[in-house]
């Protein structure tokens, strides 16, 4: 099943990345209660909650540069080690950091 969890979270991290539509909704093969713990903010419970997160980030960046350097199979989680670059919209500082 492990394998299986790092497919459906590669899937979904295309899909949100990337646009690769595909079939649907990238986040309907998680569990309703989906946790996404992201490092710059609280948990995301649930699906809504997770695009959200990806679209308020999303939306702080003038520029913004975003790439998964691994997938990670850990059992029942998946760990995607993060590589990210861009310039802050607000204040324009640069950025180059790895989560």
């Amino acid at each position: 099943m492990s394998q299986e969890n790092v497919e459906i979270v590669r899937r979904a991290w295309e899909f949100e990345m990337f646009g690769r539509a595909g079939n649907g909704d990238p986040l309907a093969d998680f569990a309703p209660d989906i946790v996404m713990n992201p490092v710059e903010e609280e948990p995301s419970y649930g699906r809504a909650a997770i695009r959200d997160n990806f679209l308020r980030f999303e939306t702080a960046w003038e520029k913004l540069e975003v790439e998964a350097e691994e997938f990670i199979d850990a059992g029942e989680q998946v760990f995607v080690a993060v590589h990210f670059w861009g310039t802050g919209r607000a204040s324009g500082v640069p950025v180059d950091a790895r989560l």
